[in-house]
C-alpha cells in the first residue's frame, strides 16, 4: 500500500483560490503563483487577487516549512495563469519570468516577476498598482501591460503560451465566454498584439486553450458545447494576408457535458488529454480522434477541471 500524501503546508486566503501555477524550472521553481475569484454578491462585481509565494523545501531542515507570502496584487477576478515556458530580463538586468493572466474584464494582462535582493527601491518612486516589491526585496511584480481581448463584452476564462523552441514568434492565446478565441503576438513583452480575434469560434462559453507541444500551428479549445476543436493558425491567402485560425477537426461526441481543460502531452506527439465536467478525463490520439485511446472515471463532484503532467 502506498503512503498517504502529506500536507506540507495549508493557508487560507481572504478570497476563493481559482488557479495555483509553479513558475517553470529554469528561473524561479520554488515561486508559486495564485490567482483568486469572488463574485460580490451586492454589487455582482468579481473581484481578485494575485499572489506570489516562495515555497520552502520540505527536506531542509534548516527552514520552516511553509508558503510565504511575498506580493498581493488586487486585480479583475482571475479565470487562470500562465508562466512563459522561457526566460526573460527584468528592467534592472536581473532574470525574469514572465506570467500571462486572464480575467473577469475580457482582458489578458502581462507581468514579470524578478528577484530583488540587492536593488533598493525608494517607495516615493513606486507605482502601487503597476510596480510591487514584497516587503523584504525577495520578488518584484511588474505589471507591463493590459490587453483587452474580448469584442463582445466576455470574460477571458483561458491563457496559454506557445512553446519558443517551435515557433519563431512568442504567441498568447486566450479564450472567452462570449465564444472568441484570440491569438496575440507576444513577442515583445510590454507591446503584445492581437493577430486574430475569431468570434463565434464555438455554440457556447470556452473554458480552454492550448498550443500542442510539437507542432506549433495546432491549437485546441474546448467549451460548454461539449465540444473539442483543433485550429490551425496560419497565413491564407498569399504572403500579406492576414493571420487566421482555420478549423481542423471537431469532436462533439465523445464528451457528455463541458470540455474544460486540454492538455496536450509533454512526452509523446499526438496525444492529448482533456478532462470534463462529465467527471471523465480521456486520452486522445490526434491521428484517430473518432474515439478516444483511454477514459478514466473521476469521482471530484465537479468534473475535470485542471489536469496536470508531471513534468519529468
Amino acid at each position: 500500500m502506498s503512503d498517504s500524501p502529506a500536507t506540507h503546508t495549508s493557508i487560507t486566503l481572504a478570497l476563493d483560490v481559482d488557479i495555483v501555477e509553479f513558475c517553470n524550472e529554469s528561473t524561479f521553481p520554488e515561486v508559486l503563483a495564485v490567482g483568486t475569484y469572488t463574485l460580490q454578491e451586492s454589487t455582482q462585481k468579481r473581484i481578485g487577487k494575485l499572489y506570489l509565494f516562495d515555497v520552502t523545501d520540505p527536506h531542509d531542515s534548516s527552514v520552516s516549512p511553509g508558503l510565504v507570502e511575498r506580493v498581493q496584487h488586487d486585480t479583475d477576478a482571475i479565470f487562470d495563469l500562465a508562466w512563459a515556458p522561457f526566460q526573460s530580463t527584468a528592467a534592472n538586468g536581473n532574470s525574469a519570468a514572465l506570467l500571462a493572466q486572464a480575467g473577469a474584464g475580457g482582458n489578458v494582462d502581462l507581468y514579470s516577476v524578478s528577484r530583488d535582493h540587492e536593488v533598493v527601491v525608494p517607495a516615493n518612486n513606486l507605482d502601487p498598482v503597476n510596480n510591487l516589491v514584497s516587503p523584504d526585496g525577495g520578488i518584484r511584480l511588474d505589471h507591463l501591460q493590459t490587453v483587452e481581448c474580448s469584442l463582445k463584452g466576455g470574460l477571458c476564462t483561458s491563457v496559454a503560451w506557445s512553446l519558443p523552441s517551435m515557433s519563431s514568434t512568442n504567441m498568447l492565446a486566450t479564450s472567452t465566454s462570449a465564444c472568441e478565441l484570440v491569438v496575440l503576438d507576444a513577442s515583445a513583452p510590454g507591446g503584445m498584439s492581437i493577430l486574430i480575434n475569431l468570434p463565434g469560434a464555438h455554440d457556447l462559453e470556452i473554458w480552454n486553450v492550448a498550443f500542442d507541444r510539437w507542432h506549433p500551428a495546432l491549437l485546441f479549445s474546448g467549451a460548454d458545447d461539449c465540444m473539442f476543436k483543433g485550429w490551425d493558425l496560419r497565413a491564407t491567402g498569399g504572403e500579406d494576408a492576414e493571420p487566421a485560425l482555420e478549423a481542423v477537426f471537431s469532436n462533439r461526441r465523445a464528451h457528455s457535458a463541458g470540455v474544460c481543460c486540454i492538455v496536450p502531452s509533454p512526452w509523446e506527439e499526438h496525444k492529448v488529454l482533456t478532462g470534463s465536467y462529465d467527471e471523465k478525463i480521456r486520452l486522445w490520439d490526434l491521428r484517430n480522434l473518432t474515439r478516444p485511446v483511454q477514459e478514466h472515471e473521476l469521482e471530484t463532484g465537479g468534473g475535470g477541471g485542471r489536469i496536470k503532467c508531471h513534468p519529468k
